[in-house]
């Protein structure tokens, strides 16, 4: 359905409306646009939509996902499609289908979230809060994990001075080297369930929570 926008304090344009009615079977958690220009769609009850601008393909559970509801999608920084489905299940697109992670590389099963950093590289957690890069068909380990966290991990990022952010429910974990810290409300945070980071060209770390959204300048919040 396309609606042209003319009432006053609306963009000027045409906008179209993608449902049901034109095939798009569920609802929209993230989006994506590849290096071919085709939009990856996240859905809540339809596997993963690909668009090519005139009709949607679908990748569901016949597809070997290992269910509907996608979280998180991303493509690396050498072209593969990557996918995190409800349960913390992370994907591998080998052209025709979705592999879940533990099926073709049993060296790491407990791979939970990724996030892709401003390089395109992406990179993943493990429940530990290690953090990995998928390299020549296998997981590198570049940060050593720690004991198990007991809440779900949101998002994982680099920074350009290689600091690691992990958001969980208990806050944002940062990591540089060796060193550990990991920030809560009591640092400043305005809620410790991070859902979403990311860096600011002034090099400010920006956390998303439930609760608002807190910026770090590297002293305080």
């Amino acid at each position: 359905m396309e609606t042209t926008a003319s009432r006053s304090g609306k963009l000027p344009g045409i906008w179209k409306t993608y449902d049901n009615s034109n095939g798009l079977l569920a609802g929209v958690v993230r989006l994506m646009q590849d290096d071919r220009g085709m939009l990856w769609l996240a859905t809540y009850g339809a596997g993963v939509a690909c668009y090519d601008g005139i009709q949607f393909r679908y990748y569901s559970t016949d597809s070997g996902l290992a269910g509907n509801h996608v979280r998180r999608i991303h493509q690396d920084q050498d072209g593969r499609i990557w996918c995190v489905t409800w349960g913390d299940i992370i994907h591998r697109f080998n052209g025709e289908r979705f592999i879940p992670n533990g099926h073709d590389t049993p060296d790491v099963a407990e791979l939970v979230n990724m996030g892709r950093d401003a390089s395109g590289q992406v990179w993943f957690a493990s429940r530990d809060c290690a953090v990995y890069h998928f390299d020549e068909d296998r997981f590198i380990p570049v940060v050593s994990g720690v004991e198990r966290v007991q809440s779900d991990i949101w998002a994982v990022y680099r920074d350009t001075r290689d600091y690691f952010w992990i958001g969980c429910r208990e806050g944002v974990h940062c990591i540089s080297g060796a060193q550990r810290r990991i920030f809560t409300a009591d640092d400043g945070l305005v809620h410790t369930n991070v859902r979403a980071i990311c860096e600011d060209s002034r090099g400010r770390m920006w956390f998303g929570t439930e609760a608002g959204m807190s910026c770090y300048d590297g002293t305080s919040f």
